[in-house]
């Protein structure tokens, strides 16, 4: 149903502008009454733009979409969000970075710093200034949004334009701290990011008049490490899980996704929806959801989502460089493991304690009036989630009612039960109900295999 409707919502966006024609004018002569793809030139720089109406606008507002968080493969000019287009409130302008014009073989983040370490952002503004003039657009129903390099661009033109708003997904704080290869480029161009940064950061949320929603995933060690941490010690916060207000101009949701590419875990369009209800004050979120808070709620929706993709055909696509990483994400799993057999053990009377690995992400769930040789075990392996009964040297009766028992059990388990000594049945779990699915096996097990505590004892 979901995909229906997705597909729906892409078939009423005019997608014209993919074969139809430049239009092409100076930043005097433009003019936005015509959905497509636009190139400005403002002061000798062409901005590549893409600029759609949308027909579901419920008031006037713009939604500006920076794409300079980097290629990977993507051609000059790419444009970020326009299929999100019927999830906004307003019309989408997106604007590309031209540093990638004269540099079109490097594919890392550029910040849209430009050439000759002249930043964008001014000329940027005259853009947006005159779409604002033409459509009558109040400046508090501007919204700026990107990921990474584009979430800098974003808290940048906020800061330059009054009133208005950046959300902003994973940005960097500090640019030379980010990726060696970069920091080398721009050196390579005559330009120092060490030079640059002020007080240990070179990006702050600085107009006490605009609005900053900072989405971040704490998963991210190179997000946390070198970024992220020095933003919050700035602002004198603690990043909790969640959403939360730490000035008065100043949002933040943590989220704690792992993945393969922890940096880029941020399933946007759900995330956008949301941030602007809240801002426009129509979700509270101290609202409860049992007995957690929204945010709270959500981060995990969204860390269930994207962990989704954490699987062995997604590792299989990613990057070497990239798959080298993943013995240190999977270990990031662990938390989120550790708490699903926690409320396990709490719904379960017979399940005595959880016992965490430190190396693996692994718990197990050990079993009352049983050895530390027979227990329950909730683990990723390969990107796959799996629930397990072990049981290694277990008493002949024990053996007995496993044997008899094995066709009671769901079709799904895996019967490894081949061993005199050695018992194994296992469940591969669906992320999107990785709590249920434990519970579903627990139950299943417990009620066909393990009658009671007289027969397994025996």
């Amino acid at each position: 149903m979901l995909g229906n409707n997705y597909r729906k919502d892409l078939e009423s966006i005019d997608k014209s502008w993919m074969t139809g024609p430049h239009i092409i004018s100076q930043l005097s002569t433009c003019s936005f009454d015509r959905t497509g793809r636009h190139q400005i030139d403002v002061d000798g720089i062409p901005f590549e733009c893409l600029y759609l109406k949308n027909p579901h606008a419920s008031e006037r507002a713009l939604y500006v979409s920076l794409g300079g968080g980097g290629r990977k493969g993507k051609m000059y000019p790419t444009f970020f969000r326009w299929k999100y287009l019927k999830y906004f409130t307003g019309d989408y302008l997106a604007i590309d970075d031209p540093t990638y014009l004269r540099y079109p073989e490097f594919n890392g983040v550029r910040w849209y710093h430009g050439q000759d370490g002249l930043e964008y952002y001014q000329r940027m503004v005259k853009i947006i200034q005159k779409f604002q003039d033409q459509h009558n657009i109040p400046t508090d129903k501007i919204y700026f949004l990107g990921s990474s390099g584009g979430g800098v661009a974003a808290i940048k033109l906020a800061n330059l334009i009054a009133g208005t708003t950046a959300i902003a997904f994973s940005p960097q704080f500090r640019f030379s701290h980010w990726k060696e290869s970069i920091t080398n480029q721009f050196l390579s161009e005559g330009v120092d990011l060490k030079a640059q940064e002020i007080d240990g950061l070179n990006v702050d949320c600085t107009n006490p008049q605009s609005r900053y929603f900072i989405v971040e995933n704490l998963a991210s060690e190179e997000d946390w490490d070198e970024q992220y941490r020095h933003f919050s010690l700035k602002h004198n916060f603690e990043p909790k899980i969640g959403i939360q207000k730490v000035q008065d101009n100043i949002w933040t949701w943590n989220h704690w996704t792992p993945s393969y590419e922890p940096h880029s875990s941020n399933p946007e369009k759900l995330e956008v929806s949301l941030i602007i209800s809240i801002l426009n004050g129509s979700v509270d979120i101290s609202s409860k959801v049992g007995e957690r808070d929204l945010g709270w709620y959500f981060s995990e929706q969204l860390s269930d989502k994207w962990m989704s993709y954490t699987t062995i055909q997604g590792l299989k696509k990613a990057q070497p460089s990239v798959t080298a990483k993943n013995n240190d994400n999977d270990l990031q799993i662990l938390p989120h493991l550790i708490d699903v057999a926690t409320i396990t053990c709490a719904h379960f009377d017979f399940i005595d304690r959880i016992e965490p690995e430190k190396k693996r992400p692994r718990v197990r769930l050990m079993i009352k009036g049983f050895n530390a040789n027979t227990f329950f075990e909730l683990s990723m392996i390969g990107g796959r989630f799996w629930m397990r009964l072990i049981a290694k040297e277990p008493s002949d009766k024990l053996l007995e009612i496993l044997s008899k028992s094995e066709e009671k059990t769901s079709a799904s388990f895996v019967n490894k039960m081949d061993k005199e000594s050695f018992i194994y049945l296992k469940k591969e779990l669906v992320i999107y109900y990785l709590g249920k699915g434990v519970e579903e096996f627990v139950t299943s097990v417990y009620n066909a295999c393990l009658t009671s505590h007289a027969q397994m004892e025996g």
